[in-house]
């Protein structure tokens, strides 16, 4: 089983899951104020290949967070813009996400059922088989911006 659709060109050190077609993803028509993302949040950081993965913040400095990803305990500066906060939310069926699926690294799906203990079921994009994600793994897609 495998969740095969990245955020930007695959590739990198960071491929704990098998390769996928490359898909491209538009920037984040909001950019997040600093305050909106503060040490030990959660969020989705784009890694050197441009993949978003599970990440930690451990400092924030300006417009720069020191980020410290979770599947490999690497660590990078990047600007508050790029990354996505992990929020509490409650997502609902039919929900556009972005989950993780295998080795921290995000990939997009639709919610099809809530289930119990705060998590919900995602049926991935490229047809691989739905498995459940904890909530804590899980953000809305960035917002596409009109040309």
């Amino acid at each position: 089983m495998a969740a095969m659709l990245c955020l930007m060109a695959c590739g990198g050190d960071k491929t704990a899951a098998p390769a996928a077609p490359p898909a491209t993803a538009p920037a984040p028509a909001v950019v997040p104020a600093p305050a909106a993302i503060a040490v030990g949040a959660s969020v989705a950081a784009p890694w050197t290949n441009s993949s978003l993965y599970l990440a930690n913040v451990i400092a924030v400095n300006g417009s720069v967070a020191k980020v410290k990803y979770v599947d490999d305990s690497s660590e990078a500066d990047l600007d508050l813009a790029k990354l996505i906060p992990v929020v509490n939310k409650s997502w609902a069926v039919n929900d556009k996400v972005l989950a993780v699926w295998a080795g921290g690294r995000f990939y997009a799906g639709t919610i099809t059922a809530v289930k119990p203990n705060n998590t919900y079921t995602v049926k991935w994009d490229d047809g691989s088989t739905p498995s459940d994600v904890d909530a804590g793994k899980i953000v809305a897609p960035p917002a596409t911006t009109a040309n």
